[in-house]
């Protein structure tokens, strides 16, 4: 559920010292485009989980691309229910600040 994975990733880290996030991405990348994966990297971040981005080729990550990375704002995030969307945005509180 959208209102239980912070809660979840903080009790692995507490649970588990050595917890790591793998983040494998499909070949579009979508996964950066949707604002619960957003928050969930921010999280892990933010509990300084060691995180590992993991891309199947080069192909995948174009010049183009990587600008258009460094250039996701949450707000801007696709969700398959505009309900969704709309529970991640209330949770992030200031999104222009999520976004830096």
């Amino acid at each position: 559920e959208l209102n239980k994975f912070e809660a979840v990733m903080r009790r692995l880290t507490l649970d588990n010292a050595l917890f790591q996030q793998l983040v494998v991405p499909d070949q579009h990348l979508e996964l950066f485009n949707r604002p619960w994966c957003l928050v969930e990297l921010m999280e892990a971040r933010r509990l300084r989980v060691k995180q590992t981005l993991l891309i199947r080729s080069r192909a995948c990550l174009p010049r183009g691309k990587r600008r258009q990375l460094g250039a996701i704002r949450v707000q801007d995030c696709l969700a398959s229910r505009a309900k969704d969307a709309e529970a991640v945005l209330a949770r992030i509180g200031d999104p222009d600040r999520f976004d830096e």
